[in-house]
């Protein structure tokens, strides 16, 4: 039994040399590799040379994007001496163009295969949410772009609705009104900063101001502008209603054998925007479910992919 064991280990670990297998969330705020064994992820802005290379959650220059990739995927692979196999993830309402680009990207930085799979089904299997049981589970991932949400029974998504706003907006807003309001811009990090601040909490929300440095517009030097978070959250609530409303909608419109289980079950939420204060509340509200933040918001989309990569390798499903 040791020496089958110890063959089987052999074999394993030959396999991964010949196929160092990867998985990929191409995010629009950051894009995430990681292998198939290990716990370590590979996390970058989805930038190159000052231009984002995804937009709503697909992919808006290719070029950028592959080389973007190619040195993610030379760190990740270490020690492997083949091209690795890739599990790729897409927002459930990409067209077949806009998966196209994921394959073409991910193949053009020296993938040998490519899987997709949709990006609320890897956020689920990465929450460690029991994907295969025939009882609906809800999850709703607020991301940069996009705001997906679906139904996953019995290992499928079996229904689901994607909107293109997301935290992007929520941050434009806050940049808009600082420039036109104050005077000032800040940086996009400084942006992210402010709006974990504001709190969408309906029945708690956050009282008083806060003190915001930035740039003068058009001109040299800064400037410290008081802004007060009642003020932020009336420029924020056009976009935050509308997100709210990609999921509510989503809930009513529901097959009412589906409904009643999702009702029993509650909504899981992934994300960047699941870690804005108060939103898990105001979604919780509007749709009158219990409404869960799962514990690895930012890395469960590829934390699930990399989890996916064996029964991808079963049911060989390579591209």
């Amino acid at each position: 039994m040791q020496f089958w064991k110890g063959a089987f280990q052999l074999i394993s670990a030959l396999r991964s040399l010949a196929h160092p297998d990867l998985a990929v969330d191409l995010g629009t705020a950051t894009t995430r590799v990681s292998p198939r064994s290990g716990s370590m992820t590979y996390s970058i802005p989805s930038v190159v040379e000052g231009e984002n290379v995804v937009r709503g959650g697909v992919i808006s220059n290719v070029d950028r994007a592959v080389e973007l990739l190619e040195p993610m995927f030379y760190a990740a692979r270490r020690w492997g001496v083949g091209k690795p196999r890739v599990v790729a993830c897409a927002p459930t309402d990409a067209t077949a163009d806009e998966r196209d680009a994921v394959e073409e990207v991910v193949r053009r930085a020296g993938a040998a295969a490519v899987a997709l799979v949709d990006e609320p089904l890897a956020a689920a299997v990465g929450a460690n949410l029991d994907v295969g049981s025939f009882f609906a589970r809800m999850i709703v991932d607020i991301g940069h772009g996009v705001t997906d949400c679906a139904v996953v029974r019995a290992g499928e998504v079996v229904t689901s609705a994607a909107a293109r706003v997301a935290c992007s907006d929520l941050e434009l807003a806050v940049a808009r009104f600082l420039a036109e309001h104050h005077g000032i811009v800040i940086s996009a990090e400084a942006t992210r900063r402010l709006l974990k601040e504001v709190s969408f909490d309906p029945v708690n929300p956050k009282a008083g101001s806060t003190r915001v440095t930035g740039r003068i517009a058009g001109l040299q030097g800064s400037r410290e502008a008081v802004v007060a978070y009642a003020d932020l959250l009336d420029v924020l609530a056009p976009v935050h209603r509308g997100i709210v409303s990609v999921v509510s909608d989503f809930v009513r419109d529901l097959p009412a054998r589906i409904c009643v289980e999702v009702i029993e079950s509650g909504i899981d939420l992934t994300g960047g925007g699941a870690l804005l204060d108060g939103m898990a509340e105001s979604i919780g509200g509007a749709t009158r479910l219990d409404v869960r933040r799962v514990p690895d918001a930012l890395g469960s989309v590829v934390r699930g992919a990399q989890r996916m990569i064996g029964n991808v390798e079963k049911q060989r499903l390579w591209g």
